[in-house]
């Protein structure tokens, strides 16, 4: 484990240095061959642009797990190659992931171990594995709900890519057409002409147009085409880069935009690096308010040395902006050693700290809008323990008074090399890595599904050191983490009669019957204390999951059949449990899917990990 986050951390610091090498567009051929006695593994292939370049893969095993990961680099030819053992010698279909400088799509490609290799079918753009296969349709598995669960797949990889070097821009985009924007030295090379006679150009004034970055160093996690350069790029006073863009600029870039295909918006993405972000502890970013007070289905990316920033048409409510011209976001780097409180100033330690601002027409101002949340992504490179248990990395929320708020969307993404998050209001946000326990899970088989849920600040104990996993959970408390774990926002609908403003529960509550996720038990009542049994939770669960697209409401109620209890199921919820069975969600016990027993603690805490890798994937 220790080589294998040592060479986890060598990827994510290689992997920070590939936007300073200009090969957009380069291909890459992969062929894998797996020895089913050794369990020995070879990926191979070539990269079309040649010798000395970052070459990725990652290999994903049949229950979800990262199996293998690790960075080379090319030979003369643009060859590659890598070998590895197995890591637990499981039998299944292996998805194997690999990236490299320029590559615009991550390939993807599988390899079948164990007795039984059925050919394969290669992903479009794959090279085909000579002699791996994939597996046929996996039938679902009676695998308990009680033992340890598969987790949901690793995030697919779609044609934005993940590791990708940033596009250079064109000289069409650049600030200003001056050569140079600082002295240089004795020339070596004759310029194309002599404009005076003395080869070094004059001292450039502090305000000048912040030089086009055509060596950034940090990644770029969606390099889309059409990213916008805006011609007003300026150094301050200060030291804070102000970006301005026109209206007329972002029109275009929104009409060349292409469609994000995880989203379905148009996504035009305004380019302010500067290529040394050393140099940059602050941007501020000008948009028109007239564009940003359409609702069009469009979200704007701003990409910047410290962050890249995701705003979402609609974050201002409609009329918000009438009559007002400029709307101002400031991205600012914070120094950790700032931070007054010592306790939480060592528990950030070096990490990532930054601050998001609003202000429109000059004017500070409190946005917080629920229905819109603005995305964040900070590259980061964990140290080898954070990377080896990379679902402990997440994000808090530091308020005015300096209390820790967690932001349970907080992840870190290994092939982006990135800290990802969702936040609906502006403040201070710092990366953290939180390991959590407690003292009861120590042979829990949900004890790791229980671990990251905590560090998240999704879930919590039932004292600060007990879990009590066996414990059965209650209705008012399954609904609260679902909540919380789909990160699920509606105007609450308080209309239950047992369920009251001090209880704990009641906003989350009030969003679940608001959005359709319960309808209570009859007459107006929740009956948020009863203990909640596996049948309502499946109910419930589906119905959420539904919501944001993530199951098939409409699967095969055929696939029941192989739970020998499936008639106990009421006829209300078989379309829902088969729908999580497909997804695999749910796994039975023995044969048996229990829908009448009572749910447990830490059963939650598997159903509730699977799904929240399902929502992220």
């Amino acid at each position: 484990m220790k080589k294998l986050a040592f060479m986890l951390v060598f990827f994510i610091f290689s992997a920070s240095l590939l936007p300073g090498i200009a090969n957009q567009g380069a291909n890459i051929n992969v062929v894998v061959n797996v020895n089913n006695e050794t369990g020995v593994v070879t990926i191979s292939g070539t990269i079309s642009s040649g010798a000395n370049q970052q070459v990725t893969v990652k290999v994903i095993s049949p229950s979800g797990q990262i199996d293998y990961l690790d960075q080379t680099t090319s030979a003369s030819d643009g060859s590659f190659s890598f070998n590895y053992t197995l890591l637990n010698g499981q039998q299944g279909l292996y998805k194997v992931y690999v990236g490299g400088t320029g590559v615009s799509t991550v390939k993807e490609t599988s390899f079948y171990y164990g007795s039984a290799t059925p050919t394969p079918t290669p992903t479009s753009g794959q090279t085909p594995t000579p002699t791996s296969t994939p597996a046929p349709t996996p039938s679902p598995t009676s695998t308990p709900i009680s033992p340890p669960p598969p987790p949901p797949p690793p995030p697919p990889i779609t044609p934005t890519p993940t590791i990708a070097p940033t596009p250079t821009p064109t000289p069409t985009l650049t600030p200003t057409p001056t050569p140079t924007p600082m002295p240089t030295p004795t020339p070596t090379s004759t310029p194309a002409h002599t404009p005076t006679p003395t080869p070094t150009p004059a001292p450039t004034p502090s305000l000048t147009p912040t030089p086009t970055p055509t060596q950034a160093t940090i990644p770029s996690p969606t390099p889309l085409p059409g990213a916008i350069r805006p011609q007003d790029i300026e150094q301050s006073e200060d030291g804070s880069l102000v970006s301005n863009i026109t209206l007329e600029e972002l029109t275009e870039g929104l009409q060349n935009a292409p469609t994000d295909l995880q989203t379905g918006r148009k996504q035009p993405v305004i380019d302010v690096r500067t290529g040394d972000p050393d140099a940059t502890s602050k941007v501020i970013q000008q948009l028109p308010a007239s564009f940003m007070q359409r609702h069009d289905n469009a979200q704007l990316k701003i990409e910047t040395d410290i962050a890249s920033v995701t705003l979402p048409q609609n974050m201002f409510a409609s009329g918000q902006l009438q009559g007002k011209s400029l709307v101002s976001l400031t991205i600012e780097k914070i120094d950790p050693g700032s931070i007054s409180n010592t306790n939480l100033r060592n528990q950030i330690g070096n990490r990532p700290v930054i601050s998001l601002g609003m202000k429109i027409d000059g004017q500070p101002v409190s946005w917080e809008n629920p229905n819109a949340p603005v995305i964040v992504e900070i590259d980061y490179e964990p140290t080898p323990e954070e990377l080896a248990n990379y679902e402990f990395i997440t994000v808090w929320y530091i308020d005015g008074s300096g209390n820790i708020h967690s932001i349970t969307n907080g992840r870190y993404d290994p092939l982006k090399g990135k800290v990802v998050f969702e936040i609906t209001h502006m403040s201070m946000y710092a990366v953290v890595y939180n390991r959590k326990t407690f003292s009861d899970i120590t042979t829990s088989w949900a004890k790791k599904e229980i671990e990251v849920l905590a560090a998240k600040g999704i879930t919590s104990g039932t004292s600060s050191t007990t879990y009590s996993p066996k414990n059965n959970i209650t209705r008012a408390e399954y609904i609260k983490l679902l909540i919380r774990t789909l990160g699920l926002t509606a105007t609450p609908d308080h209309g239950f009669v047992d369920v009251y403003p001090t209880d704990h529960y009641y906003k989350e509550v009030g969003i679940a019957k608001s959005l359709g996720i319960t309808v209570g038990t009859g007459n107006n009542r929740f009956n948020p204390n009863s203990h909640i049994t596996r049948e309502e939770m499946m109910v419930m669960t589906a119905r959420a999951l539904n919501l944001i697209g993530k199951i098939n409401m409409y699967a095969d109620t055929s696939i029941l059949s192989q739970f020998t209890d499936n008639t106990q199921i009421a006829g209300y919820a078989r379309q829902s449990i088969a729908a999580l069975v497909h997804a695999g969600i749910i796994k039975g016990s023995a044969g048996k899917i229990n829908p009448k027993g009572m749910f447990t603690r830490e059963e939650a805490a598997a159903v509730l990990y699977r799904i929240y890798n399902l929502k992220y994937q």
